[in-house]
């Protein structure tokens, strides 16, 4: 009886501090495009230098990019981006802060993709907006998850 009772605190514990998991990257990639219909060019950058956390059990989510960081197929675009746009002089990072709607629907302990969607709020240029979003989570090995939204 005792060893019965002992076990399942053992699994109760286990199976909390599998949910309880936190997923941390400082490799996080993000990409936009700016591209539109009057554009002479496609605008568009990436940046690989995210950092990033989410609780697994509360679906939280948070990251942190530095503006400096994306990349641009032409360097005069970037320095028009910086100097002109985002002025990463003053307002040198991005962030947001939110939460996974549908984080049950993702599996942490196995690899894959999964679709999900995200509400919080996104601080650029020192102004904050709510916004709602899809995308795909995916689980790797180790750990190591990345988020693209």
């Amino acid at each position: 009886m005792k060893r019965t009772i002992l076990l399942t605190t053992l699994a109760f514990f286990l199976a909390t501090a599998i949910n309880a998991q936190k997923f941390y990257t400082k490799t996080g990639k993000i990409f936009f495009d700016a591209t539109s219909a009057s554009s002479p060019e496609r605008i568009e950058a990436t940046n690989r230098t995210a950092t990033c956390v989410i609780d697994a059990q509360s679906g939280a989510i948070q990251f942190a990019v530095l503006m400096k960081g994306f990349e641009f197929e032409r360097a005069l675009m970037q320095e028009h981006f910086n100097e002109n746009y985002v002025e990463s002089h003053k307002f040198p990072k991005a962030e947001f802060k939110g939460k996974i709607k549908d984080n049950h629907e993702i599996d942490y302990t196995k690899d894959g993709t999964y679709k999900a969607k995200v509400k919080g709020d996104l601080t650029i240029h020192g102004e904050s907006i709510e916004l709602e979003s899809e995308g795909n989570h995916y689980n790797r090995w180790k750990g190591y998850c990345r988020s693209r939204f």
